[in-house]
């Protein structure tokens, strides 16, 4: 069983989405794994000194 991160009640499978009784969602990849991560990130790849270490190697 799937527990909301956000309010910790039941999560029901519809479909290809998690849902729970106060209607968050939450995805199911088409690799099959949901993300029941809350966690948002501004940078979702690399940063300019990321990409110069990679050039310089």
């Amino acid at each position: 069983m799937l527990i909301c991160p956000v309010c910790k009640k039941k999560l029901i499978k519809e479909n290809k989405t998690f849902r729970c009784e106060n209607n968050h969602s939450f995805d199911c990849a088409k690799q099959g794994y949901v993300n029941l991560s809350r966690k948002q990130t501004k940078n979702h790849g690399d940063n300019a000194l990321m990409v110069k270490a990679r050039t310089d190697f």
